[in-house]
Parts: structure tokens; C-alpha cells; sequence
């Protein structure tokens, strides 16, 4: 079986693909994959180190401040529809799939347009830009949240879960001692993305210090653009201030609370691994779509929210919702309710079925 992938612009859809090839081929080794994406990328970097066959084609997205820069995106997609078409017809895949960002429109049209069977993963609560541009030309939507925001209603959906939380419960378990953390006290976790979130990290880097810390202590991760290692090194013992932590993952593993964004991927984890969460949705980003992701786990009582105009509020929340063991429990419970262990096998099966 043959299999072209196409993801790009951010991690968000980049890392579900990433998991689902990986599962896949636990699943099957004998599946073929293509993965396109735009050339000198994270998705090119990302895919070459899991040895992947890499097809790169040249995109940008819609500039909405300039819009005479719009005009040359017809000729793009023009030069994009014949190389692809060439590629496409070469590789001779089974299936294609798309996890959402601009470079994935010229792949799945072209596919389509050569009857090939075309799906579209869709990892937010609001269906993105491109992916409903898209939908017109699927065979169906595969949606990590059930009853995913306007997508057309001719159009076909399965519910599939996001494949990084099956991916998220195979990683190995982090131990706090890694960092000379006391493995019989609490841990807070808090992580603002591979950015950061700068009017998050500026309250918190002032105000981290004032959090009471009996029984429990705290790993603040502010992504490389906002990392201060003289301020870090000047943090009590039990407050640890990184800049970046590979396989993150492990370490939401061994959290008891964890303060974050509200992207896809974030949700997905927390869902899988059952974590507690306090969510700042970002207020910068396409169609709201943080708050939409945000609030399905708020209805279902699966998360606690903090709107980030009320950002003067957050070292109280911490502190209350930390210690507050039975809404800890109901929130793992309810995640419970709504998590799926098996997206990618479900993808696959999907895929196979074609």
C-alpha cells in the first residue's frame, strides 16, 4: 500500500502526520509513504530525520494585508497542479492524505482530479481555512473532536480522535529525579508552546516566585524566544525554568497539573493521557480556533479556563486548583469519557478500507 501525506505550515499538523506514519508502520512496515511539504521547512526537517521520503513544492498562504502578493498564488498553484500531477501519477499512491495548512490544497486537488481516494484530517474543534476549501473534494473528513464547526453538511465525517494520542501513550514515562525533583511532591507543568506566549511568560516570570509551595513543585517551559537563563537560575529549588524539553510528552506524563495553550496537539495529549489542565486559550490565532478547542473540554467539565485578559488571576488559580483533589479527580474522570486510544489504527482502517 502507498500512501502521500501532505502537512504543513505548524506543528499542529505536522505532528499528527508524524504519529500516524509511525503507527502505521508499527501497524504495517510494508506501507509506502510520501510526504509533501514545502521545501526548508519544519515538515522537511521533521520528516527526513524519520527517514520518510520527502517531495518538497514552494507555498505561502493568503496575505491578507497585501493582497496584490495574492495574485502570484494562481500562478503557484498553477506550476504546483502540473508537478504534482507528474509526481502523483508516478508514485501511483492508494490514498492521500492531508492534515490541513496551505501546501496540502494542490496535493488533494490534484489527487482527486485523478480519481484517487483523498481524506483530510482535521485537528481543531473549527474546521481551518484550508481543509475547507478542501472539503468539497474528499472522500470524507476525519475529525479529532465529534460535531467539528462548520464544515458543510454533504460532507461526509468520521471521528477518528488525533493519532498523537495514541502516539502519547506509548512514549516512556519521565522520572522527576531527571531534573532533581522530589519524586513524593506534586509537580506543576506549564508550557506556552514551542514559542511561547510572551504577555503569559512576562506575568510569570514576575510572579512564578509568589506561588506557596508545600507539596508541590513546578517546571515552567517558555519555548527559546523568551528564555532568560539569569532568571531562571535565580528560581527557588522546586521552580525549574527550561527553555525547551525534548519529548515533552514524558513529561506531561508525570504532571499532576498542567498549565497551557489550547492548540490540537496540546488537547489531544491531555485527552489521551488523562492530565488536569488549566487552559489559556491564544487570543492571536486563525478563526478564534483555541477557544472552540478550549471550550469542548470547559462543557464537559474536563478542563478549568482562564481567558487570558484575566491573566492577574492566574497564580491563584494555580494554586487553588492544585489543591483542590476532588475537581483533580472529576477532571480525570471526564477525560476518561472522551478519550481514544486507537486514532491511528482507526485512520488506518479508514485508509485501507479506501
Amino acid at each position: 500500500m502507498r500512501i502521500i501525506i501532505s502537512a504543513g505550515s505548524s506543528g499542529g499538523h505536522i505532528y499528527p502526520a508524524l504519529s500516524l506514519i509511525k503507527i502505521i508502520k508499527q501497524l504495517n512496515p510494508q506501507v509506502e509513504f510520501l510526504y509533501v511539504g514545502r521545501k526548508d521547512s519544519l515538515e522537511e526537517k521533521e520528516v527526513k530525520s524519520y527517514d520518510i521520503p520527502f517531495f518538497a513544492i514552494k507555498s505561502y498562504g493568503f496575505d491578507r494585508k497585501n493582497k496584490l502578493k495574492n495574485l502570484r498564488l494562481i500562478g503557484l498553484f498553477l506550476k504546483n497542479y502540473f508537478t504534482l500531477r507528474k509526481k502523483i501519477k508516478q508514485y501511483q499512491p492508494d490514498v492521500v492524505l492531508g492534515f490541513g495548512g496551505h501546501v496540502t490544497i494542490p496535493v488533494i486537488f490534484v489527487a482527486s482530479k485523478l480519481k484517487i481516494k483523498t481524506y483530510i484530517h482535521e485537528q481543531n474543534k473549527i474546521i481551518g481555512k484550508a481543509n475547507l476549501f478542501l472539503s468539497k473534494y474528499v472522500d470524507a473528513i476525519l475529525l479529532s473532536f465529534p460535531e467539528t464547526l462548520k464544515i458543510p453538511k454533504k460532507v461526509k465525517t468520521i471521528y477518528t480522535g488525533n493519532p498523537v494520542m495514541e502516539n502519547a501513550l506509548k512514549i516512556e514515562k519521565f522520572s522527576k529525579t531527571e531534573l532533581g525533583l522530589t519524586k513524593n511532591k506534586k509537580l506543576i507543568l506549564i508550557m506556552l508552546g514551542s514559542l511561547g506566549a510572551q504577555n503569559v511568560h512576562q506575568y510569570l516570570m514576575a510572579n512564578l516566585t509568589k506561588l506557596t509551595r508545600n507539596n508541590y513543585q513546578i517546571v515552567y517551559v517558555t519555548g527559546p524566544r523568551h528564555f532568560d537563563e539569569k532568571a531562571a537560575n535565580n528560581m527557588p529549588n522546586d521552580i525549574i525554568v527550561l527553555s525547551y524539553f525534548k519529548d515533552l510528552v514524558r513529561l506531561m506524563k508525570e504532571a499532576d497539573l498542567i498549565v497551557s495553550r489550547a492548540g490540537a496537539t496540546t488537547l489531544a495529549e491531555l485527552i489521551a493521557l488523562r492530565k488536569p489542565a488549566l487552559l489559556i486559550p491564544s487570543p492571536f490565532v486563525p478563526d478564534n480556533h483555541q477557544e472552540y478547542n478550549a471550550n469542548y473540554l470547559i462543557d464537559k467539565n474536563a478542563a478549568v479556563l482562564l481567558p487570558e485578559k484575566d491573566l492577574e488571576n492566574l497564580i491563584s488559580k494555580i494554586e487553588k486548583l492544585i489543591m483542590d483533589t476532588d475537581l483533580i479527580k472529576q477532571m480525570q474522570t471526564n477525560l476518561g469519557k472522551i478519550k481514544i486510544d486507537n486514532s491511528g489504527q482507526l485512520i488506518y482502517n479508514v485508509l485501507k478500507q479506501g
